[in-house]
């Protein structure tokens, strides 16, 4: 609420910056997902004990910070804390031979390291909703038929529309140096990719669980809106002022997966706050 706030005039300040921040709705999680959320499965315990683990087999990207397991592992409620810069990897399509799939590969192979009736639902579940499934067996496709151009850039063209729906623009081959805000793939290769957390999909790419629709994160070129008194703190939204948004309990959100993700959504909320102020040092 904001300070001027009164019970019988209430101003909410702290949300959305009283209508200035006003983000595309999270849309609910499928049904599959929700039970295991919301305890209404067997395996509920066991899922939300592991959910971590569970998103990082099937995220398109890994977590690349140093994490503090003295802290994560300690007796007493969960807790998620990292030391060092944050940042995010992408890595090739395809395993080096020999090597275990890993991250986006996971796609195209089996992976049986955790509970399988939990992994067959999430990967079924994924393959039904997620568009970024669909996108890297796209890239991969071509890649395959265009080797010898290994490595580049592929510039990736998706795009959200209003609605939240997506389309597949055209793909294209830039041979400029990728910049920081691109995902670059390879279709080989024993190195990952840092991608920025400025991308637009810097957080469903990793967070598949939390947004199995796919969607997008943050990004710096969300245009405010004007408050009640024509006022507007900046043209565009901030990074701290998205997060403030997004981490709000909302009717219209109570089946969106997010903040029924417990340990994940711990993750998530430190990674925003890493990412944030990683930003403001980028700025300075």
């Amino acid at each position: 609420m904001s300070t001027k706030s009164t019970r019988n005039n209430p101003k909410f300040g702290m949300c959305c910056l009283q209508g200035q921040v006003n983000l595309l709705r999270l849309k609910d999680a499928p049904p599959e997902l929700l039970n295991l959320l919301h305890g209404h499965h067997p395996l509920s315990d066991t899922f939300k004990t592991y959910i971590c683990q569970y998103n990082a087999a099937f995220a398109f990207t890994s977590l690349g910070v140093k994490i503090d397991h003295a802290i994560t592992n300690a007796p007493g409620p969960y807790s998620f804390r990292i030391n060092g810069e944050l940042h995010h990897l992408t890595g090739a399509l395809l395993p080096i031979e020999g090597n275990h799939p890993v991250y986006a590969q996971l796609y195209f192979y089996n992976n049986s390291r955790l509970d399988l009736q939990i992994m067959a639902s999430l990967q079924d579940m994924l393959a039904r909703v997620n568009p970024f499934i669909d996108l890297y067996k796209q890239a991969r496709q071509i890649m395959k038929e265009v080797p010898e151009v290994q490595p580049q850039r592929l510039s990736d063209t998706l795009k959200a529309n209003t609605e939240g729906s997506y389309s597949y623009n055209s793909w294209k081959w830039l041979e400029e140096q990728s910049d920081h805000h691109d995902i670059v793939l390879h279709l080989h290769g024993g190195q990952s990719k840092q991608i920025s957390h400025l991308h637009l999909y810097y957080t469903p790419l990793h967070y598949t669980i939390m947004f199995p629709t796919g969607g997008s994160g943050f990004h710096t070129n969300i245009h405010s809106n004007f408050g009640p008194e024509n006022q507007q703190r900046a043209p565009k939204v901030t990074q701290t002022a998205y997060y403030a948004y997004r981490l709000q309990k909302r009717t219209l959100e109570v089946n969106a997966a997010l903040l029924w993700s417990g340990r994940l959504f711990q993750q998530y909320v430190v990674d925003a706050w890493a990412s944030s102020e990683q930003n403001k040092l980028n700025w300075v």
